[in-house]
């Protein structure tokens, strides 16, 4: 078992590298995928580092295959906040394999979770793909809405 999981461990770094370098094939980008580089980047530099880097690298890789309309914040920083909180749950799991398995069984993989946080209203308006918009359906508690206001605050400048 532990030969696999190295095994999966040096294939998520190895698709982490890919799109860092702007070479992961179209075809490849997937939510589990976008998932799995957003969870290792959280899992190695926390929330804001983490959010920092995916922000940024997912820009480039946009630009790269041509999909710059694609871009969304709102959902790019909700997904990444989460992926903090799911980390920080599983914070005494180090063997990253066995941190992605249980992401894989988590509600954050199941269809319409963002939908249970977001009207579809609200995820449509055009100043959500430029900036974060806070949940207006399930609510975030004050402290982790001051701390992503921070974080985002912070890529303003």
């Amino acid at each position: 078992m532990q030969g696999s999981r190295k095994r999966y461990v040096e294939r998520y770094e190895r698709l982490v590298r890919l799109f860092e370098r702007g070479m992961l094939p179209w075809a490849e980008w997937s939510q589990r995928t976008q998932l799995v580089i957003g969870l290792f980047y959280v899992h190695r530099l926390g929330f804001e580092a983490g959010l920092q880097r995916m922000r940024g690298r997912l820009q480039i890789y946009s630009q790269i295959v041509g999909i710059e309309q694609d871009y969304h914040e709102t959902t790019i920083v909700f997904y990444m906040w989460t992926l903090a909180q799911f980390a920080e749950r599983h914070m005494f799991v180090r063997n990253f394999a066995v941190l992605v398995e249980r992401m894989f069984r988590d509600p954050v993989m199941e269809p319409g979770f963002l939908l249970r946080h977001y009207t579809p209203e609200k995820l449509q308006r055009e100043d959500a793909a430029r900036r974060w918009l806070e949940p207006d359906r399930l609510l975030l508690p004050e402290a982790e809405r001051r701390r992503i206001r921070a974080a985002t605050a912070a890529l303003r400048h």
